[in-house]
């Protein structure tokens, strides 16, 4: 049951199949995901909250207390690797703490990355955000994480000791570009969709397994003029 409802999937709007009907423009476009997590030291633990844009409108939420999801506007996505994020965020902020001597208090730390796309140029980015305040960030030039100050050193011990630095260059420049061009096209299909002229499908109640009759909204009034004139000639 968990993991049926933490998965992310969405049902595709009728006759809106994933990635048809899109362009590609080559406007500026970004996908960007915010991991905040809030970690309180008197008991050591913590919550954290999921959230995903497209070009900076909010596509998904995720609450780690309710379990809850909330998207729109892409096809498919998958949390598990955002939930991944976590337990290296939640590392983080205790060695922080540890380092620090603290024994309570709350922290709030918060990783935000994605990537954008401009006239065909992929550009990367990847951030740590210790209490409100930028404090290390990945560099795509020499595959080395950048920042300075004690948070930032106990930062960089966990994430060379996992090996981040390939794997956060893998997505960044591989599987972020393709998410990015999946969202956006299935966006534009469901703007399609949803603009399109509306078709009704009226029903005869008193013949049961008739066919249907498709009336467009466009053409009704030609439909009446037909009737009108079909009562003058009988």
């Amino acid at each position: 049951e968990r993991q049926q409802q933490d998965s992310l999937t969405a049902r595709s709007p009728q006759n809106c199949p994933p990635w048809k009907r899109f362009k590609e423009t080559g406007d500026f476009s970004t996908l960007r995901y915010n991991l905040t997590l809030a970690y309180f030291g008197w008991n050591k633990t913590s919550s954290y909250i999921i959230s995903g844009f497209i070009n900076d409108n909010k596509f998904l939420t995720y609450d780690s207390k309710s379990r809850h999801v909330d998207f729109k506007s892409c096809e498919k996505a998958d949390i598990q690797n955002l939930k991944e994020e976590n337990k290296e965020l939640r590392d983080i902020v205790s060695n922080i703490a540890l380092r620090n001597g603290e024994n309570g208090g709350s922290h709030t730390l918060q990783v935000t990355y994605g990537c954008k796309r401009i006239n065909g140029d992929v550009k990367g980015f990847w951030h740590y955000i210790y209490d409100g305040q930028k404090f290390l960030s990945f560099s795509l030039e020499d595959g080395s994480w950048i920042g300075t100050g004690p948070e930032a050193e106990e930062a960089k011990k966990i994430l060379q000791k996992s090996h981040s630095q390939k794997k956060v260059k893998a997505y960044i420049l591989g599987d972020c570009p393709a998410d990015l061009k999946k969202c956006l096209k299935y966006q534009e299909c469901v703007k399609k969709t949803e603009t399109a002229i509306p078709v009704l499908y009226p029903s005869n109640p008193l013949t049961s397994g008739s066919p249907s009759i498709s009336i467009n909204r466009g053409v009704t009034g030609n439909v009446y003029l037909i009737f009108i004139f079909i009562i003058i000639l009988l």
